[in-house]
């Protein structure tokens, strides 16, 4: 591991407190792409996994004109340890960033990312916002080797939740998925709206 994914690497096992944490690099073989991805089980709750990944951040993302986005990303997410295969979404967003450049935002909805690898989910589209399942004060940017890094939280949204965040806003949907006091980890839930 280079010594800007080592920082990486240390900052977030101690966002994600307790545990061991294993690092496995996804590959996606027809485009050439990999990201590492940091999972610790039992995190931030009993039955959860956290997982996050190491060095998306060296891809530069790009504005609508072009222009290089002053900010690095890496993903991060809780999922149920029930479900291993997480993580794989997490590559999937990142190979879309790393071959296209595309801007990922908080507030931005990657339709269908989540029923690629789970077509049974209930919620099958993947809802961008701040990283929060570890506390206000865990993941926040980080500096690295001159470039700044922020954290995205992948929550998997509905349909009808993907319809209201279109109508109403990110501000709105969130607002619904607290109110609703929803499960974010379970992929079969209830939409909230």
């Amino acid at each position: 591991m280079n010594p800007a994914h080592s920082q990486i690497a240390d900052y977030v096992a101690k966002a994600f407190g307790a545990g061991k944490a294993v690092t496995k690099t996804h590959r996606h073989e027809e485009q050439k792409v990999a990201v590492d991805i940091m999972c610790v089980e039992e995190c931030p709750d009993e039955g959860i996994t956290s997982a996050s990944t190491i060095g998306l951040s060296d891809a530069v993302m790009r504005e609508e004109d072009g222009e290089e986005f002053p900010v690095r990303l890496e993903l991060c997410a809780a999922f149920p340890t029930s479900a291993p295969e997480f993580p794989s979404i997490l590559a999937q967003l990142s190979y879309l960033v790393k071959k296209t450049g595309q801007l990922l935002a908080p507030g931005t909805l990657v339709e269908n990312a989540i029923s690629e690898l789970f077509p049974d989910a209930t919620v099958p589209h993947a809802y961008l916002t701040t990283p929060f399942p570890w506390g206000e004060d865990n993941l926040e940017s980080l500096t690295v080797m001159g470039k700044t890094i922020a954290w995205l939280c992948v929550i998997p949204v509905s349909e009808k939740e993907r319809i209201f965040l279109e109508e109403k806003g990110d501000e709105a949907l969130e607002d619904a998925l607290e109110d609703g006091e929803v499960d974010i980890y379970d992929l079969e839930r209830e939409s909230s709206v």
